[in-house]
């Protein structure tokens, strides 16, 4: 906006060619330079690998280096196939990046990202989605660990952070159920015993806390159930697809 400004002040009512414009303005995008926020010695920048330029940074916090995002899922196809398409380029045809080009450029972003932090490298991926499906790390967790046999992982105990009383209830929940089955880690029994002692000294969560307690210990024996029951409840056919018993499964 600024160059049509300067533009429409410098030449008034002029009348100019097409070619005439057209060089002006090319002049005029020639020097134009893209204004940003100075940046601060305390500083944060949110952004994705592809747009985000980083410099002179000390910690880097990758988040989401999940399957499906690393590297990104592609497209359900296209119109025509990759030998069509290597048909079209020898015929200076422009085309979007083939899938092995994306791959490319994509290793081409990871490296310049994960290569800018001066101190620390953070890396970051879920266990699970909101509705409880399971999630993958990608293949770059993978690969880390290989460049470097000494890294450890620190698993959250269930991927969430504790911002407010129903979510440490939702934690402890899961903690108790863990400990009272045996099978909860060393390092993990410090958490629980810490959250468990400050519910148990709010008065409020006292009463919730004994009797969730009370229930997590409860031993259960399964036994079939009475042919007649179980007629009752499930029928003689079973109507269901394999997908829905996949997901029952998991």
């Amino acid at each position: 906006m600024e160059l049509f400004n300067q533009i429409a002040e410098l030449l008034g009512e002029d009348i100019l060619s097409l070619q005439e414009f057209s060089d002006i303005l090319d002049a005029g995008f020639a020097e134009i330079r893209v204004r940003s926020i100075p940046q601060g010695v305390d500083m944060l920048v949110v952004g994705d690998i592809e747009r985000t330029r980083l410099k002179s940074i000390k910690a880097l916090f990758f988040l989401g280096v999940n399957d499906g995002n690393i590297p990104q899922s592609g497209g359900t196809g296209g119109l025509i196939s990759d030998l069509e398409r290597e048909f079209l380029v020898g015929f200076g045809r422009e085309l979007a990046p083939t899938p092995q080009a994306r791959m490319f450029i994509e290793h081409l972003y990871l490296y310049m990202n994960l290569t800018k932090p001066s101190d620390i490298l953070y890396l970051s991926y879920a266990a699970m989605e909101d509705d409880g499906s399971t999630l993958r790390p990608a293949y770059l967790i993978a690969e880390m660990k290989k460049l470097f046999p000494r890294l450890q992982e620190d698993i959250c105990a269930d991927g969430r952070p504790i911002l407010s009383l129903q979510d440490a209830k939702e934690r402890i929940a899961a903690l108790l159920c863990e400990y009272a089955t045996g099978n909860m880690p060393g390092e993990r029994q410090k958490e629980f015993f810490d959250l468990y002692g400050d519910l148990s000294a709010r008065e409020e969560c006292k009463e919730w806390l004994d009797e969730l307690t009370e229930t997590a210990f409860i031993t259960y024996k399964p036994t079939a159930l009475e042919q007649k029951l179980a007629e009752d409840l499930y029928g003689k056919i079973m109507e269901c697809s394999i997908s829905s018993l996949e997901r029952f499964a998991a």
